[in-house]
């Protein structure tokens, strides 16, 4: 929606969504697993324990910016940009000794 109305697609807000998606996943994978989490989540000092690192992750592309970087969401670039986030989720913090 916003890469054709609004301030343009954000790789920043899918790394967000991608995040939240993650917490979610693993506060409820077990019930072992969910209070070794919420301990986890008890000791972190600061967002950056549970969100991924965005630097150089691209945003407020265009829909033709878009198009022309990535052609489509099945493109191996964005497939790319995808893993990157992913992996800068899983080093996060939180998700350490579960």
């Amino acid at each position: 929606h916003d890469a054709k109305h609004g301030s343009g697609f954000s790789f920043v807000d899918l790394a967000a969504d991608r995040a939240g998606v993650q917490f979610g996943k693993t506060a409820t994978q077990s019930k072992q697993k969910a209070l070794r989490f919420q301990k986890n989540m008890a000791a972190i000092q600061n967002y950056q324990a549970f969100m991924p690192n965005i630097e150089q992750l691209p945003e407020n592309i265009s829909r033709q910016e878009f198009t022309k970087r990535y052609s489509s969401f099945y493109s191996k670039a964005y497939k790319d940009q995808l893993q990157t986030i992913d992996s800068r989720i899983s080093t996060c913090k939180i998700y350490q000794n579960l």
